[in-house]
């Protein structure tokens, strides 16, 4: 959240230095890749003695999410509607996510997934966009009668 909070104030300068700079950008992703792959570093503090790799690793993979979702694929209806929505998302997804896991498990066998880590990139990816698309039914839902579980149109006091 303190992370949101200073993204917030400097977001004018990342855009426009990030608009400019599509090689940096490209760089960064090799780099993001590289560290993922080939120093076999994972976006989690329990992964590594050292807690500095996973918070590198998650801010350059937050600037290229921000730059892909804003500069590559902008004004995506997808991604307004999950950006409006993160709270919801946020509170539901990991349910979501570990069924969706627990009914791939059933149908591939966990070893073939794990032995090619390009499988298991692409099967995390369509898992991620499955549990996103699944969950904008019920996010719809709750909007339209049940905003005040969001802290929509919700007052303590009249005025």
């Amino acid at each position: 959240m303190g992370l949101g909070k200073i993204f917030r104030y400097y977001e004018p300068s990342i855009s426009q230095y990030l608009r400019n700079n599509r090689i940096w950008m490209m760089a960064l992703s090799l780099v993001y890749f590289l560290l993922i792959y080939v120093f076999d570093l994972h976006i989690s503090y329990y992964g590594s003695k050292y807690i500095i790799d996973s918070i590198v690793l998650t801010l350059i993979g937050l600037l290229l999410i921000y730059y892909v979702s804003c500069f590559l694929i902008p004004n995506s209806h997808f991604l307004l509607f999950v950006g409006r929505n993160t709270l919801f998302y946020f509170a539901f997804h990991g349910k979501v996510y570990s069924l969706l896991e627990t009914i791939l498990h059933h149908i591939i066998p966990i070893e073939a997934i794990t032995s090619n880590q390009g499988l298991q990139f692409i099967v995390a990816f369509l898992i991620v966009i499955l549990d996103a698309a699944i969950l904008i039914i019920p996010a719809i839902i709750v909007n339209k009668y049940l905003p005040f579980l969001l802290g929509k149109r919700f007052k303590l006091w009249k005025t």
